[in-house]
C-alpha cells in the first residue's frame, strides 16, 4: 500500500506531463512542434495574469490564481482535447472530470474536494471568478496566437480562428488587452 508521500510524489509526476505536452490547437494549425507552447507553459502565464489582472478588483484572488493552476490539470491524464476532435461537449467533461478523479485519487480528502469544486466552479462558469479566469484564458491564447503571427511563425489564416472567442472577453481590463493584440 502506498502512503502519503508515495502518493503526492506519484502526483507532482504525473502533473509534470504539462511540462512535455504540447497544446494540440497550436500543432493542428501547423505551429512546429519544438515552437508550441506546453500545456504548463500557457497554465503558468494564464495564473500569474490572474494574479496580477485582479489586481483591485472585487475578487477572491486566491480562489482566482487556485483556478488558473488547475483549469486545464486534466489534461496531465487525458491531453487537450479540442473542439476539433469532434468530441460532443458533454462527452469531454466527463472523460475530464474522470480524469480528474483518478488524477486527485492519492490526495488527501480535503485537497480531493477543494481542486475538484474549484475545477468544476470553472468548468460551470457560474461564479465572478470562473468567469474571469476564462476570460484570461481566451485573452493568454489570443496573446500567444499574437506572438506567434508577430514571429512569423505558424498560418496566419489559421491563427487568426483564434482571435473567434474575442467576443466572450466582457472585462474592461482585460479587452483592454485584447485592444492591443490587433492583428497586422
Amino acid at each position: 500500500m502506498k502512503n502519503k508521500t508515495d502518493n503526492l510524489l506519484q502526483f507532482f509526476r504525473t502533473i509534470g506531463n504539462l511540462k512535455k505536452t504540447k497544446r494540440a490547437g497550436w500543432l493542428r494549425v501547423s505551429i512546429p512542434f519544438d515552437k508550441a507552447e506546453s500545456i504548463s507553459d500557457h497554465v503558468f502565464r494564464t495564473s500569474l495574469m490572474a494574479y496580477i489582472l485582479s489586481d483591485g478588483e472585487k475578487l477572491d484572488r486566491e480562489k482566482l490564481i487556485k483556478t488558473a493552476l488547475i483549469h486545464d490539470i486534466c489534461e496531465t491524464v487525458c491531453g487537450d482535447i479540442t473542439p476539433h476532435d469532434g468530441i460532443v461537449k458533454e462527452k469531454k467533461f466527463e472523460i475530464e472530470k474522470n480524469a480528474l478523479v483518478n488524477l486527485l485519487s492519492g490526495l488527501e480528502p480535503h485537497l480531493r474536494k477543494e481542486l475538484t469544486d474549484l475545477w468544476l466552479e470553472y468548468e460551470s462558469g457560474t461564479t465572478l471568478e470562473s468567469k474571469f479566469v476564462k476570460q484570461i484564458d481566451i485573452l493568454e491564447r489570443i496573446m500567444q496566437a499574437k506572438e506567434y503571427l508577430d514571429e512569423g511563425i505558424g498560418d496566419k489564416k489559421e491563427l487568426i480562428q483564434f482571435y473567434e472567442d474575442a467576443k466572450h472577453i466582457t472585462h474592461p481590463k482585460l479587452k483592454a488587452i485584447l485592444g492591443k493584440l490587433k492583428i497586422d
